[in-house]
């Protein structure tokens, strides 16, 4: 059986890197010390919150996905419990 990979994306929105690097954040910096990382990050010339993670989700400009509305409301059927307990 081949072993999936997976990924997780921690941003912290609207956090300067500086200030992340001043912090004690032990836990965090583990993760990067594991993993891939950047101190240089840049983001969309719209920097409103849904915008740009739309773009770091989507790897398209704003200019393509249109989303300039400063928070993304990700709509997801609700989940029966009853089928999820087998």
């Amino acid at each position: 059986m081949a072993i999936k990979k997976k990924a997780i994306i921690l941003g912290l929105d609207g956090m300067r890197p500086d200030m992340l690097q001043e912090a004690r954040a032990p836990r965090i910096r583990g993760l990067g010390d594991e993993g891939a990382f950047s101190w240089d990050a840049l983001t969309e010339s719209v920097t409103s919150s849904g915008s740009a993670w739309t773009s770091l989700l989507t790897g398209v400009h704003t200019a393509r996905h249109r989303v300039f509305a400063p928070s993304v409301r990700i709509h997801v059927a609700p989940i029966e419990l009853e089928s999820m307990r087998g």
